[in-house]
């Protein structure tokens, strides 16, 4: 398959049923290997940029998203904003970790 946006990559969750791993059970292991943005966030901030555009609230290549994160969901918004050519301003706070900041500066981000 080849997609043309990294968020077209975000996909319903994938199981793997781990047979007799626990014997009279059923155990499923959630694969994110699909993820793009690395981020547990990556369905919310899809859902949340599309649900935009939807409303009419955002239109692709023009608007500004301001978010208060600090990490998984700012890292997301980061990499849909940037696929979708949107500005994403991202306030976080000083526990914020050293590489969720660059993950998001990297990916464009402004941050407060």
């Amino acid at each position: 398959m080849i997609f043309q946006d990294a968020s077209d990559i975000v996909t319903d969750d994938i199981l793997l049923e781990l047979k007799d791993f626990i014997p009279h059970s059923h155990v499923y292991l959630k694969l994110e290997g699909l993820n793009p943005a690395g981020s547990v966030k990556i369905k919310t901030a899809t859902a949340l940029i599309a649900s935009a555009e939807r409303t009419g609230t955002l239109a692709p290549g023009s608007g500004r998203v301001i978010e208060s994160s600090s990490g998984n969901l700012g890292i997301a918004l980061s990499m849909v904003c940037a696929a979708r050519d949107y500005r994403l301003t991202i306030v976080t706070d000083a526990n914020t970790q050293k590489p969720a900041l660059q993950a998001m500066s990297a990916l464009g981000t402004e941050l407060f």
